[in-house]
């Protein structure tokens, strides 16, 4: 099976064994299919992933975010009681998960704890980024070594081309938190998105990271993005999540959730998105 090698500029288009059938690999191990894509779109793909300068690409207008708020908060306000002004509340209650322990020293402790325990590279595990109290939150699924700094890095990594895609949206450190489901950097798998990427590793090490990844997601907000179908799937698997679909005008259906607690109160409500790679297409 052959995929697109995304660190090469001269092989846009690869075949899988058995017949035609373009596939870019992904950073998280995904695959980008591009029969479906003109040789356009696979050629700017292809550019834009090797691109550090493309700051406005794709960034959505105000007045564009403006009409999708609108419409979001309209249809959550007509199928979910409360969630509308939940969402347009300027203050949220921070009774739920863990504000009050300290991020920074609880991810050096995680740090040298599974370090220990893999063997494997300190320097190659790498840190939430953004502001850990901000209202909106993103979770991706792992760091890759397609990085500029491969040593003591972030999750917010400019350098990489998916974490650049989003910035280009908008998402900006000093108002999201962000963080992954794998901690350390791994190479891309060939594998299919619904994988695990670390079944090879120690069943302790996989705990490890499972339970930092879950003190992440206890962070008090209003949104978690939630991206790719493995986090999609283990999101819920430990939450307890009303799932409704969102019909906006400007694109296709948008699965989201409402988290409650066990007084049914709104905790905060969960979208899930694609891929990043599926953004430069929309």
């Amino acid at each position: 099976m052959l995929v697109q090698d995304v660190t090469r500029t001269d092989n846009v288009k690869d075949t899988w064994a058995g017949g035609e059938h373009g596939a870019i690999l992904l950073d998280d191990g995904d695959y980008l299919d591009t029969n479906d894509m003109t040789s356009e779109e696979v050629a700017a793909w292809a550019t834009h992933m090797d691109s550090e300068n493309t700051a406005c690409m794709n960034s959505p207008s105000e007045a564009r975010l403006a009409a999708v708020r609108a419409e979001v908060l309209q249809a959550l306000a007509v199928m979910i009681y409360g969630a509308r002004e939940f969402l347009e509340e300027s203050v949220y209650d921070l009774e739920y998960g863990q504000d009050s322990f300290d991020m920074p020293e609880l991810f050096q402790a995680f740090k040298k704890e599974e370090a220990r325990r893999s063997g494997m590279l300190e320097s190659h595990i790498v840190s939430p980024s953004g502001c850990a109290t901000s209202m909106l939150h993103l979770q991706l699924h792992y760091p890759t070594f397609t990085t500029k700094t491969p040593n003591d890095g972030q999750t917010l990594d400019a350098s990489n081309c998916c974490i650049r895609i989003l910035i280009e949206k908008g998402f900006a450190a000093s108002d999201t938190h962000w963080y992954e489901a794998y901690f350390r950097r791994l190479t891309a798998a060939s594998v299919r998105h619904l994988a695990n990427v670390a079944d090879e590793w120690k069943e302790e090490v996989k705990q490890l990271h499972d339970e930092f990844s879950y003190r992440c997601q206890s962070l008090s907000k209003k949104v978690l993005l939630v991206f790719g179908a493995f986090n999609r799937k283990q999101f819920g698997e430990r939450h307890n999540v009303e799932n409704i679909t969102v019909r906006l005008s400007c694109g296709s259906p948008t699965l989201m959730g409402i988290v409650r607690n066990d007084a049914q109160k709104i905790l905060f409500v969960v979208v899930y998105a694609w891929h990043p790679e599926y953004l430069v297409r929309n």
